[in-house]
């Protein structure tokens, strides 16, 4: 399924040096013992409308919903996230939670 044509307003795809800075963050704010640490993740899209972003296991190929802090400092609480088994449980999340702007009545 292609995320491109799944994806609504705020949400948007990632690509390039984004990918990159997004991954960047995600791993400075992890510590050692937080449960994402240590996974291969990579960006895939991210919401205009707050700090979440979208992130696929490489390795699992789930995804990861995960509200970045941008803090300085490192808690093994933050940041959030929710494990989506897969793209068509992560759309039906947004849905439900009135995530896409033009679901919003």
């Amino acid at each position: 399924m292609e995320i491109y044509s799944l994806l609504k307003d705020p949400w948007v795809t990632v690509e390039g040096q984004t990918v990159l800075s997004l991954i960047d963050e995600l791993k400075r704010e992890l510590t050692s013992h937080h449960q994402l640490s240590g996974k291969m993740l990579n960006a895939v899209a991210q919401s205009e409308a707050c700090d979440d972003v979208l992130y696929q296991d490489k390795e699992s190929k789930q995804y990861y919903l995960v509200h970045l802090t941008w803090a300085k400092e490192k808690s093994i609480e933050y940041p959030k996230y929710k494990v989506f088994i897969n793209l068509e449980d992560f759309i039906k999340y947004c849905k439900e939670t009135f995530q896409f702007n033009d679901d919003i009545e």
